[in-house]
């Protein structure tokens, strides 16, 4: 998945509509001083991808600037998969909603948005999900201000994606040529540890 643009409104300090574009492929950094908004723009690309639009968790209740009750908080995202263009718009809280643009032209509307979303993002499953269902394997990689030292929960749909993956690539690293030459230097160097100390 590739985030192209992000679009925010009545998103907690922004009440007023905001817009970044033109990442490109590779490392794309939002820089700034302290309470500029970073962490809302986070906030808000997470509850673009993660949180149902109907939800009415405290955590979507804090979606709402200050001042500002009964706002509708709302975020869209432009986004690529494998290539692909996709366009996801979440709006919470006071008219609840959710749009998915398709490749192929078409708009898929509020649980089909959800499901197909889910589904885009290697979810799948469909049926009542916790959030730690639901962000799968995303939770291993999502790390959000201040939670770099927290393990976080993994589902064990998402354990075994892990798994199959590091296998994959331990067994294509081991089983080829360069495999037995890193055995062989691990050998040397626990050889090493063990009877030169």
């Amino acid at each position: 998945m590739k985030l192209r643009a992000l679009e925010l409104e009545q998103f907690r300090k922004f009440d007023r509509p905001i817009r970044i574009a033109g990442m490109d492929d590779g490392l794309n950094l939002v820089l700034g001083p302290n309470e500029m908004g970073k962490s809302t723009l986070f906030a808000a690309l997470q509850a673009a991808l993660f949180e149902p639009h109907r939800s009415q968790a405290q955590t979507v209740k804090s979606f709402q600037p200050a001042g500002h009750e009964g706002s509708s908080p709302r975020v869209a995202l432009q986004l690529e998969v494998d290539g692909r263009p996709y366009h996801i718009e979440k709006r919470f809280l006071r008219r609840p909603s959710a749009e998915l643009s398709l490749p192929d032209g078409r708009h898929l509307h509020g649980e089909a948005a959800e499901e197909a979303l889910e589904a885009l993002l290697g979810g799948g499953g469909g049926g009542r999900r916790s959030a730690t269902e639901v962000q799968g394997v995303w939770r291993l990689i999502w790390v959000g201000q201040g939670q770099s030292f927290v393990q976080p929960e993994i589902a064990s749909g998402a354990r075994a994606t892990l798994q199959s993956v590091l296998d994959g690539e331990i067994g294509e690293i081991l089983g080829g040529d360069d495999g037995g030459a890193l055995i062989a230097r691990l050998d040397e160097a626990l050889h090493e540890l063990v009877y030169k100390a």
